[in-house]
């Protein structure tokens, strides 16, 4: 699959600076104010912390009680996960309506007519869509979403393209058989959808096109997600091991994020060119790198939080942590807080 707006960012001749990282991914390159590394990843894990407390309802009293073995038995869970609990075919089933997905995705000269045409030819897809344009997070006022003519008119291409990414990927965050609660695949998937708005949206300011950026956006949190089914079926297979607490659970999530997300993506057949901007996502708060899904899911994780007020940093604290402009974050921030609004 070759989409459009990664053919932007590579082949311009006046387009942004390109960086290498160790592994070989090029990375776009956008001014932000110089953040120590190590400031920058003692905010991120404030952040971090703060809100995986909160999606997973642990107890206030646990935050000083940082076992001393953490990263040692965070990293023999890792190895035991690799090597047979998070196999391929343990990873959520490719969505079946995918391929109709990037179809919308990649053709941005698509008119009105010819992609209520393809989304009317899956009517369970159609159905699911509707529900998803009528929810707060993409309502833009009190009148019904009754048609996908209808919901195309009020959202626009780019409006409906992002509600179909949501629509695909819900049944993946939702559809679970296990002990986990409900509440924290609620809490993950708004988390999921605010983080694809704004990953949207950056990619937006820099000029890439729409869509296909959403669809990257939601990857961290169905990583977070796995990681977390994954754990919580190991420790049910282990229980005379005892109970995982949630300190190695952040450090397992904090080995495994950006890796998982990328086998997410080959996984689904996705474009091999996501993973260039996963592992730019993975080396974010190093001097020379930039990472819009960084940002991205860092900016909704503070909105999140904040809409809780349980965030443990100030804005200014958070925008150390992200590129771009005061002004365009400030926008973004905006936006994510109207979509959290019953």
């Amino acid at each position: 699959m070759a989409l459009q707006w990664f053919n932007r960012l590579f082949s311009r001749p006046d387009g942004p600076a390109l960086v290498r990282t160790k592994a070989g991914a090029r990375s776009q390159v956008i001014a932000r104010p110089k953040t120590p590394p190590s400031l920058f990843r003692e905010y991120f894990s404030e952040l971090d912390q703060a809100f995986l407390f909160f999606v997973t309802e642990t107890p206030e009293d646990l935050l000083d009680e940082k076992a001393e073995d953490v990263t040692e038995r965070a990293r023999a869970l890792t190895r035991r996960l690799l090597q047979g609990k998070l196999r391929l075919e343990n990873l959520p089933r490719r969505p079946a309506s995918l391929p109709m997905l990037i179809k919308v995705l990649k053709d941005e000269d698509l008119a009105f007519s010819e992609i209520a045409e393809i989304l009317l030819s899956d009517p369970a897809l159609t159905s699911r869509i509707l529900n998803t344009a009528n929810s707060p997070f993409f309502k833009t006022g009190s009148e019904s979403v009754d048609t996908i003519e209808h919901a195309i008119r009020l959202l626009g291409t780019g409006g409906i393209r992002r509600v179909i990414s949501a629509t695909v990927m819900n049944p993946v965050f939702r559809n679970r058989n296990s002990k986990e609660s409900s509440a924290f695949s609620e809490y993950v998937w708004s988390w999921a959808l605010m983080s694809g708005s704004a990953n949207d949206r950056y990619g937006q300011a820099s000029g890439l096109t729409s869509g296909s950026l959403y669809l990257l956006g939601l990857l961290p949190a169905l990583s977070l997600l796995l990681i977390q089914r994954s754990l919580e079926d190991l420790q049910a297979e282990s229980s005379g091991d005892g109970e995982i607490d949630i300190w190695t659970r952040m450090a397992v999530i904090g080995q495994m994020r950006w890796s998982l997300c990328k086998r997410i993506r080959k996984h689904w057949g996705l474009s091999e060119q996501y993973d260039d901007l996963i592992a730019a996502a993975e080396h974010a708060g190093n001097p020379g790198y930039n990472s819009p899904l960084h940002d991205a899911m860092t900016l909704a994780m503070y909105a999140y939080l904040k809409r809780h007020e349980c965030c443990p940093l100030n804005e200014q604290q958070v925008f150390t942590l992200i590129s771009g402009d005061a002004v365009l974050n400030r926008k973004i921030l905006a936006e994510l807080a109207s979509m959290q609004e019953d």
